[in-house]
């Protein structure tokens, strides 16, 4: 019972770090590519927000290129599809149940 209790505990202190992180995710320094995209690195990938048709979408890029991940839908603002990544982020690194 002990190492559950342990788990639970590693489990709420995860699920507040992301939290606290997603909060702060829209002011972080975002850098800004050639292409003119904003684009930053975090949690072992690259994340580029861009212009697709009359919306905005997002690429993740693991830092060695080995995984490559386009958004499917487009997002009404820049800022939407920035925080969709980092939620899609979220769910990569969460470890299955």
């Amino acid at each position: 019972m002990e190492g559950d209790v342990a788990a639970a505990r590693t489990r709420e202190s995860s699920m507040k770090s992301r939290s606290g992180k997603r909060k702060r995710w829209l002011s972080r320094k975002w850098r800004i590519s050639a292409k003119g995209n904003p684009w930053i690195k975090a949690d072992g990938f690259r994340i580029t927000v861009y212009r697709r048709g009359s919306g905005w979408a997002a690429t993740l890029s693991s830092d060695d290129n080995s995984r490559v991940l386009h958004s499917r839908r487009n997002f009404k603002t820049e800022d939407q599809a920035k925080l969709a990544a980092f939620d899609h982020i979220t769910r990569l690194l969460t470890p299955e149940a």
